[in-house]
C-alpha cells in the first residue's frame, strides 16, 4: 500500500470520527505526546517494544524462517505480542496485556518504525476507551477519539500541531452534534 493510500485511509477514519465502535471513557487529553497524563505514562512504559519475560513463543506464519509473531509471558500469563503483519521483517502491531487481558494496542502504519495509532482498552480488555492518532506522521499524537458505550463520545484534534487540542467534536449516538 503506498504512503498516499495509507494517509488517505487514515484521513478517512478521522473524518468519520463519530462512527460506532465499543468502549467507555471519561478522561481528557492534555499536552502531548499521547493525550492525557495517563496515556503519556502508558506510552513511556510500553511504547514500541515487548519487554523480556520468563517465556517467549514465536511463530513463523509464512514459513520463511523469520519470526512473524512473538509472544512474551510472565508466570504463564501473556504480557505482550508483537506481530509483523506484512512479513517485511519489522513489527507492525504491539499488543500489551494486563493480567492476560488486552490493555493497549499500538500500530505502525507507514513503515517508518514509529507508532501511528494507539488503541486503549478498559481494565476488562473488552471495551475500547480511547484511540490516539498521529495523522501527519510527526511522532506526536494529534487526534484523540473517546468512546462511551458503543459509540464515539467526542473527538479532539490538534489542527495546528502545537501539542494541544484545538478542535472538539461532541457526538451523540455516534453522530456529531
Amino acid at each position: 500500500m503506498s504512503r498516499s493510500t495509507r494517509v488517505l485511509l487514515l484521513a478517512t477514519v478521522v473524518a468519520i470520527s463519530c462512527g460506532g465502535s465499543q468502549g467507555r471513557d471519561g478522561s481528557t487529553p492534555g499536552t502531548l505526546t499521547g493525550g492525557s497524563e495517563e496515556s503519556e505514562r502508558e506510552a513511556r512504559a510500553l511504547r514500541g517494544a515487548c519487554e523480556r519475560g520468563d517465556r517467549e513463543v514465536t511463530y513463523d506464519l509464512n514459513h520463511d524462517e523469520v519470526t512473524d509473531v512473538r509472544e512474551v509471558y510472565r508466570n504463564n500469563v501473556i504480557t505482550c505480542r508483537e506481530t509483523d503483519l506484512n512479513f517485511d521483517g519489522r513489527v507492525d502491531v504491539f499488543r500489551y496485556f494486563e493480567d492476560g487481558r488486552p490493555r493497549r494496542v499500538e500500530f505502525e502504519l507507514d513503515q517508518d518504525g514509529r507508532i501511528d495509532l494507539v488503541a486503549i482498552y478498559d481494565a476488562t480488555g473488552r471495551s475500547l476507551v480511547r484511540e490516539e492518532y498521529d495523522t501527519n506522521y510527526d511522532s506526536r499524537i494529534d487526534v484523540w477519539r473517546f468512546y462511551s458505550g458503543d459509540n464515539v463520545q467526542r473527538v479532539e484534534r490538534d489542527a495546528d500541531h502545537d501539542g494541544r487540542a484545538d478542535v472538539w467534536t461532541h457526538c451523540s449516538s455516534g453522530r456529531a452534534v
